[in-house]
């Protein structure tokens, strides 16, 4: 079966690109045809890290990673770059801008069909006061991509403010998106699943020795259609420990590594997330 096409809509974004940096535009196209950010001299690029379906082994989608090239030293973490920018201003540009990059090379893979996982950088919350995900779900309508198929993804610092992370969680809602939730631990993952019910649920895998406990934290969630996925699955032995509580998907290098394209675990094939 032929791989889908790339939408119309991205097709055209993507050949209006310039083939280098240009001072006034935020994005260009590289020769290897990935689409490249341009904030204040340095490049941002992206990568994907596949999120599989630890009972079948198939693909469901992908988590957006940002990457920041700098010109004269070594690339610098991309969290730590946010913490730089100056004001709401800024950052509220350098986020939209991360992910019109995220969206542009995810989409530009003409096999993108399964669900696209993006970050909400914490400071971010706080900057934008309501209606998260309206300037998104505006620029998905002009690539003509459904927001169906992108799910917001809070930080775990979301839940310094319980109550401020159930309004964002439900403007994102309400702008057509799935949500995920980081939990920073069992409690937190107990109380963001009776509270928020997000569409998924995250939890670092490491460190996670109530193995009896977390079965049963899954399998609640499970009941209220929250899907859970453990991360940081970097090793065999995480795999297992991921596997013995019955978690619906899970990422992590020992399901695959983030690249610059769409990577298909050995074995797997995409489905809907």
């Amino acid at each position: 079966m032929n791989a889908p096409a790339i939408p119309a809509r991205v097709r055209a974004r993507l050949q209006g690109l310039a083939a280098a940096p240009q001072a006034q535009q935020p994005l260009w196209r590289s020769a290897a045809d990935t689409v490249v950010g341009n904030y204040h001299g340095a490049r941002l690029t992206s990568a994907f890290q596949p999120i599989v379906n630890l009972a079948s082994g198939r693909l469901i989608g992908h988590q957006a990673l940002l990457r920041f090239h700098t010109p004269d030293g070594p690339d610098a973490a991309p969290w730590n770059l946010f913490q730089r920018a100056a004001g709401d201003a800024e950052l509220v540009a350098l986020d939209r801008l991360a992910r019109s990059l995220h969206t542009l090379n995810y989409y530009r893979n003409a096999g993108a069909t399964g669900t696209l996982f993006v970050h909400v950088h914490g400071r971010l919350l706080g900057a934008v006061r309501e209606d998260h995900g309206a300037t998104f779900r505006r620029m998905l309508g002009d690539l003509g991509l459904a927001n169906r198929n992108i799910v917001i993804e809070l930080p775990a610092v979301a839940m310094a403010d319980p109550g401020w992370c159930l309004q964002v969680l439900a403007n994102y809602r309400r702008n057509g998106f799935a949500v995920a939730a980081n939990a920073g631990d069992a409690e937190e993952f107990e109380w963001l699943d009776r509270q928020a019910r997000p569409h998924y649920l995250k939890l670092d895998i490491r460190g996670q020795r109530a193995r009896g406990r977390l079965a049963r934290l899954v399998t609640a969630a499970a009941r209220r259609g929250v899907a859970t996925v453990f991360k940081c699955v970097e090793t065999q032995s995480d795999l297992e420990a991921a596997r013995a509580p019955g978690c619906a998907y899970a990422q992590g290098y020992a399901l695959g590594a983030p690249a610059a394209g769409i990577a298909y675990p050995a074995g797997s094939g995409a489905e809907a997330g």
